[in-house]
């Protein structure tokens, strides 16, 4: 057995005691010692890491660089003893698109999406969808975010910004946005908002507010 194999168990012992389970770098890193073995390499160094971690050529950039990444880590540990090792670069194999990119919506598009959901069937309907549009935009939450505050809410059937909750209090503190969103569902005597209401974000509030 090599001594590059030797110091791959030492270097998988010391991790598993540190409580890391090392199941796939186990696997990758006894395939690159293998095949700097059969190349006759006795080291790591950036060329040979790099040329095996880009096998098989038809494999996306990402399992290139997760190969490679696990290369980096028994490669730091080697130059942790010895700084005369070599430690691949970070980032010498792009991981590729990370995701699509968002799109922002502008506050002309936001309040056209309110206008739009204010003109579908049924008061309480539009005046939700409305509201939900407004609410999206002021606070960031995501739609399953709002969802989920709604149906664990315990304060849902009655006043929403009193009681115990998982919502910030400055929001209870904001009247506009109360005004503007959902002040008539603390008052069930007063008329839901029309869907020709009309309303604008503050800027240094944050909050949406009716046209005076």
């Amino acid at each position: 057995m090599s001594s590059l194999h030797l110091e791959l168990e030492e270097h998988l012992a010391v991790r598993r005691a540190m409580g890391f389970k090392m199941e796939r770098h186990e696997k990758l890193l006894a395939q690159f010692t293998g095949f700097l073995a059969r190349n006759g390499e006795t080291a790591v160094t950036t060329e040979n890491a790099l040329a095996w971690a880009t096998l098989p050529a038809a494999a996306r950039p990402r399992w290139h660089a997760l190969r490679l990444s696990a290369v980096r880590g028994f490669a730091s540990w080697l130059n942790a003893a010895d700084p005369a090792r070599q430690v691949p670069p970070r980032r010498l194999i792009p991981y590729g698109s990370r995701g699509i990119v968002p799109s922002l919506y502008s506050d002309h598009e936001i309040m056209a999406l309110a206008r739009e959901a204010g003109r579908l069937s049924g008061r309480l309907r539009a005046a939700t969808f409305g509201t939900l549009i407004r609410l999206l935009a002021v606070t960031g939450m995501r739609v399953e975010n709002k969802l989920h505050w709604a149906a664990t809410s315990p304060t849902r059937k009655t006043d929403p910004w009193s009681g115990p909750g998982t919502r910030p209090a400055s929001w209870r503190h904001c009247a506009a946005w109360r005004s503007a969103c959902c002040g008539w569902t603390a008052t069930p005597t007063s008329p839901p908002p029309t869907a020709t209401t009309p309303a604008t974000r503050s800027a240094r509030s944050g909050c949406f507010r009716p046209h005076e």
